[in-house]
């Protein structure tokens, strides 16, 4: 008897030890899963161009493909305009042959009324609502080789927050909170685009602060039957942001991450900006969070680093999806010869890993602050000063990360310490800049000819675009120095008209790259704007 209750207990141990071994183990899977999404995302409905995407897709195993933007933005859009519905069943029917899902965007709420009568609970709510279900079916019989929806709510005609949310008090829709109205609406598209038609529902947690991703997180984990997905950052994409916050955070509900292979922010592909290192740093953090996938961003409109140097970071996501123990020192050895035919090792490919390494050094640099946001769309120069003012606070780092809170309130009430760190940053963007174009001359020889005249014609618009951003950066922040420091020397009057007026030539250099780069030849006129604008400002502060 003594021997069975010890062996007893023995069997109990090792079924102890055995059933802690495999949960260790299943979270380690789960921690690192196998990534089974390797996706694009296009904006552009151009048709040469999507037929362009098609073609290079499978050469990086893409199986996923999401139509956006320009393409569509809302379901109904698809119906709306035959001719985009057309489109896109076109590239869905011709993606699906090569072995990738079309996934189409969806806007919720789509609705421009904003005294829209959305309680479910009543005749004309349940009508409301059961014309958006109605717009799903409609859209998926027009595109029948679509896999599924994307679903998402910020940036909506009418966002799930906009209506006060009154628990306990109000109508169906303002007794629901936010995270309540965001499942009843996945709700509402699971039971058509899932359960209806049997297609996919992924859902995106764009968002425009902490309190609204909080909502979709609440709302959404351990959903059943869906997809997040998630930036890699909490909100838009910056390289400064910490990692969202939501990554890991939807329990059992998978989840896929979002991320910025074109460059919206710093540049558009328009100059080289290489992510070998960066791509790497955001997926594997994401896949320790237990992401089975991503999807890159390849276009920002008509600019795409398809074609262009900057589609090393198609390969990067490619390759850290398929091992994400791979080096940005591997990537590059691997790009420089499959690409530029380059021998690993070589004095040639070591100059380019460094042009192309310096590339993002520069960006980050040259678009930057001090590592913040400072204007919404930084590839685009800003008309008026009110909006740099309103992208310090609107987009600050600190929205997520509450130790940058005094650099921030640095940033808005400047002292002349700060200025100064911030002209050397430009500065170290221009000399960075000039480096990489020095450096590509010293190896001409060994690249073909088209693919010199196209990387060096880019790093010559980068000098270009670091110089201007300089001068920008001079001009505001001696004007800003002016209205916090008035009797600093950084913010005399000769320094401040000097910057002003270095402006102008700064003007002529953007019009100078219209032949090669039209869409940066038509910023002159806003530099010009934001030249007048900054010196009526300043005009206001000396009186």
């Amino acid at each position: 008897m003594k021997i069975n209750n010890i062996s007893a207990v023995c069997i109990f141990l090792v079924t102890v030890c055995l059933s802690s071994f495999c949960q260790a183990d299943a979270q380690v899977v789960r921690r690192n899963p196998p990534q089974t999404v390797n996706g694009w995302l296009v904006h552009w409905p151009d048709p040469a161009y999507l037929n362009r995407v098609l073609e290079a897709a499978p050469g990086y195993k893409i199986n996923h493909l999401e139509l956006s933007h320009d393409i569509i933005m809302q379901v109904d859009e698809a119906t709306e305009d035959p001719k985009r519905g057309e489109l896109i069943q076109s590239v869905a029917k011709r993606a699906r042959a090569k072995g990738i899902k079309s996934y189409i965007w969806a806007h919720e709420i789509n609705t421009r009324d904003k005294n829209a009568p959305l309680d479910p609970d009543v005749p004309e709510g349940k009508a409301f609502w059961e014309k958006r279900r109605e717009a799903y079916r409609r859209t998926l019989r027009a595109c029948p080789s679509v896999a599924g929806v994307v679903l998402m709510f910020g940036s909506s005609p009418y966002e799930v927050w906009d209506r006060p949310s009154t628990p306990g008090d109000g109508d169906g829709w303002q007794r629901r909170t936010a995270a309540q109205r965001v499942r009843f609406i996945t709700d509402l598209v699971c039971a058509v685009v899932r359960d209806e038609f049997h297609k996919e529902v992924f859902v995106r947690d764009f968002n425009h602060g902490p309190s609204q991703l909080e909502s979709i997180r609440e709302a959404l984990k351990d959903y059943p039957g869906i997809t997040i997905i998630s930036k890699a950052e909490p909100q838009d994409f910056q390289p400064f942001y910490p990692h969202s916050f939501t990554l890991g955070a939807f329990g059992a509900t998978p989840q896929i991450v979002e991320i910025d292979l074109c460059g919206e922010y710093w540049g558009q592909s328009l100059i080289l900006t290489s992510l070998a290192g960066y791509v790497p740093y955001r997926l594997k953090y994401d896949q320790e969070q237990g992401t089975i996938g991503a999807v890159g961003r390849v276009d920002c409109f008509s600019n795409s680093a398809l074609g262009t140097p900057s589609e090393i970071n198609f390969y990067a996501f490619q390759r850290v999806l398929e091992d994400r123990n791979v080096t940005a020192d591997a990537i590059y050895a691997e790009w420089m010869k499959k690409r530029y035919g380059l021998k690993p090792g070589g004095y040639a490919a070591r100059q380019m890993t460094e042009i192309f390494e310096r590339s993002w050094q520069m960006a980050k640099k040259l678009y930057y602050t001090q590592g913040f946001w400072i204007w919404k769309n930084l590839s685009s120069i800003p008309e008026r000063s009110a909006s740099i003012d309103g992208g310090i606070a609107g987009k600050s780092n600190a929205l997520w990360d509450s130790a940058q809170k005094p650099l921030e309130q640095r940033l808005l009430h400047p002292d002349a310490a700060l200025v100064r760190a911030i002209r050397e940053e430009k500065a170290e963007a221009v000399k960075l800049a000039q480096s990489n174009l020095t450096t590509l001359v010293g190896i001409r020889s060994s690249l073909a000819p088209a693919d010199y005249a196209d990387i060096e014609r880019r790093l010559r618009l980068a000098v270009d675009l670091a110089n201007i951003y300089q001068a920008i950066a001079d001009a505001y922040w001696r004007v800003k120095l002016s209205e916090n420091a008035p009797g600093d020397a950084e913010a005399s009057i000769e320094k401040v008209n000097a910057a002003l007026s270095t402006l102008t030539p700064m003007a002529t250099l953007l019009e100078k790259n219209a032949a090669n780069f039209p869409w940066i030849g038509k910023q002159s006129q806003r530099l010009i704007n934001l030249q007048t604008d900054l010196t009526a400002r300043y005009g206001r502060i000396a009186r």
